[in-house]
């Protein structure tokens, strides 16, 4: 091998000297603020577990994707169909909580507890890319403590994004834990990759990014890695794209390009949620870092900085789109944390920095993250809201429906009825002209007696708003819960219209 090559690049702690004694004092006082993260983590994922009451919309949505699968079919149904729910993410998500509830049966809190995991799997994945970095299992104890608290409500996210970061940071882990890059590592790695994709869409730029730094190493073990993931990519389009009852390319990829991108709110997360506040002592660290220690773009080149740049890409673009969130970037709120407590650590080592003052900074980080959890637990109002909607949902004798939760329909003993309205947005605003001629003659049936809506209205069902203006009435209202009725829409004014005679 060549001198000043790439491929002689080793982590940071491959190239450092051993660390000054930790004080234990500091080590205690640390610990036990890092720690709240945890205690919260825990407690809101066992009340989650402990509760069947859905309570966020999309959690029912993600249901009944993964009910679909359970039953053996799939999500990518054409747009025309009026008889299943269409998911926009790719499948392995649904595939594995389909089997969750194929195995435990359509019960939310298996498949909350089973999210849970791979949160909690997540948790010490990014602990350990820390450890590889520093040697110092006490601050990947800090790191994983940190990570529990990326977003109070990760643990307990009924979707594709925990199961997505998880795969991330795995393959991050993988690369870290052998910096030669051997055959083995290679082929982990790239399983969890792709499984990072398979996942979420976003995944694909990681395995871009992965693929790069498998290239800087070893030119023909990034060429396999390459080779592999454009096999399994390319098996996966082509097994769902050839049922004649699917338009996966679609559901994936295009229909993701129609929404628009709403810059405002990607600069606000930017700006509120990195720079300035909840991650500003990591942001502060890494580019410490970079400035101190990459004297070379050669030292860029290492697996969590060439992941670090394509989450920042990737989920930064992703929540910016309309209808999207902050769960984008879960995996790049991991790769900061790894990045910041790597080059934090570094500093402590080189004697740039004292025990005291790392400690106290890693405090404030910790201080930064936490977030009210209170919002996030189920209560006892929650679980009266619900019971009366699904009390009204199987009315005897009456078709019932509550926009866009088909799922909970079906829990009431009806049909899983599909959502009310499809992607109808085209690039930069909502189009109505886009839904389909089929799902506007299944609207026009009028096929329920009760429908229930929710207030704020949602953008992608106005053709079913008009049919209740021309063909329903209201019969009551739910007012608005009282305790934290912005977090849940389970916690919004309802509406209940009734079938005209």
């Amino acid at each position: 091998m060549k001198s000043g090559t790439v491929k002689n690049l080793e982590p940071a702690s491959a190239t450092v000297s051993a660390a000054p004694a930790w004080s234990r004092g500091w080590a205690w006082v640390v610990g036990a603020i890092v720690s709240i993260h945890l205690a919260i983590a825990l407690t809101l994922m066992a009340n989650h577990v402990r509760h069947s009451e859905i309570a966020a919309g999309s959690d029912a949505w993600h249901m009944q994707y993964f009910h679909q699968f359970a039953q053996g079919g799939h999500s990518y149904y054409p747009r025309g169909d009026v008889e299943h729910v269409t998911d926009g993410y790719t499948p392995l998500a649904s595939q594995i909580f389909g089997w969750t509830i194929r195995l435990f049966g359509p019960d939310i809190r298996w498949v909350r507890l089973a999210s849970s995991l791979f949160g909690l799997a997540g948790m010490a994945l990014v602990g350990g890319c820390v450890f590889r970095l520093t040697g110092s299992r006490l601050f990947g104890f800090f790191a994983a403590a940190l990570a529990a608290g990326l977003e109070v409500k990760w643990f307990v996210d009924v979707g594709p994004n925990t199961v997505h970061a998880t795969f991330s940071i795995l393959a991050l882990y993988l690369f870290l834990r052998d910096p030669q890059l051997s055959w083995k590592t290679v082929a982990l790695a790239g399983l969890a990759l792709f499984a990072s994709f398979w996942s979420k869409q976003l995944g694909l730029a990681y395995m871009v990014a992965g693929t790069v730094y498998a290239l800087a190493k070893d030119w023909r073990k990034g060429a396999a890695l390459g080779a592999g993931l454009a096999v399994l990519t390319l098996t996966g389009i082509v097994w769902f794209e050839s049922r004649p009852d699917a338009q996966f390319l679609y559901w994936v990829f295009e229909m993701n390009q129609n929404q628009p991108i709403i810059w405002s709110r990607l600069w606000t997360v930017v700006f509120t949620e990195i720079l300035t506040r909840k991650y500003a002592v990591s942001v502060a660290f890494i580019a410490a870092g970079l400035l101190a220690y990459e004297r070379s773009w050669k030292g860029l080149f290492r697996p969590e900085l060439l992941l670090l740049g394509a989450a920042a890409v990737a989920g930064g673009f992703a929540n910016g789109k309309y209808g999207s969130g902050t769960s984008q970037m879960w995996f790049f709120y991991m790769t900061m944390l790894v990045v910041g407590l790597g080059y934090a650590y570094r500093f402590f080592r080189d004697g740039r920095l004292a025990a005291p003052v790392l400690g106290a900074l890693v405090a404030l980080q910790s201080l930064a993250l936490i977030d009210d959890p209170r919002p996030y637990y189920i209560n006892d109002e929650d679980v009266g809201r619900y019971r009366q909607i699904m009390g009204i949902l199987s009315t005897p004798g009456k078709s019932s429906y509550l926009v866009n939760r088909g799922f909970m329909s079906f829990l009431a003993g009806q049909k899983a009825w599909p959502q009310a309205g499809e992607d109808s947005w085209n690039k930069k605003r909502f189009d109505r002209n886009m839904l389909s001629q089929e799902r506007r003659d299944f609207l026009a049936k009028d096929p329920w007696d009760l429908v229930i809506i929710d207030i704020p209205l949602e953008d992608n069902s106005y053709a079913l708003y008009e049919r209740l203006e021309q063909a329903y009435r209201p019969l009551y209202e739910i007012p608005a819960a009282t305790k934290f009725p912005a977090t849940y829409d389970l916690r919004y004014k309802k509406v209940v219209f009734e079938k005209k005679q």
